[in-house]
């Protein structure tokens, strides 16, 4: 649609990257704090790197999966010179896509590691156990 529906930023907590040599693709999982921002004003502040993304969700009980098509500038590579003047150089445009799997209710998860602590019934290891099942499903079955 081209309409800005969000703006947030992501503070990252931590990665873990899951080599994978059976499968096309490796995993990487990493734990976000998003919080959603006020939209800047654009004409005062002028981006220093404009990504266009086009996103396609879908929602399935704890889940919501993404996938994102990004088009970017690809700028020369080197440091940014801060005493350059007007834009930087830039390459044709790169076209890079993205599946994310995200758990669309941390809460539940969370609620469920919670009884763990407390030695009560849960569901925290069949969550985990079903997260981890559709990340080596997408994986394996991915290009």
């Amino acid at each position: 649609s081209g309409q800005v529906l969000a703006v947030i930023t992501k503070t990252k907590i931590a990665d873990l990257n899951i080599y994978s040599p059976r499968t096309k693709l490796d995993i990487r999982i990493t734990i976000n704090e998003e919080q959603t921002v006020e939209r800047p004003d654009m004409d005062a502040h002028k981006p220093i790197l404009e990504r266009h993304k086009d996103r396609l969700s879908y929602k399935q009980d704890l889940w919501s999966f993404d996938l994102t098509q990004v088009v970017s500038p690809e700028h020369e590579p080197g440091p940014v010179n801060p005493y350059a003047t007007g834009p930087p150089k830039t390459l044709p445009a790169v076209t890079t896509h993205e599946l994310e799997l995200e758990v669309a209710h941390p809460e539940t998860w969370l609620a469920e590691r919670a009884k763990v602590a407390l030695n009560k019934p849960n569901n925290f290891h069949e969550i985990t156990h079903t997260f981890l099942g559709n990340l080596r499903a997408l994986a394996k079955r991915a290009i």
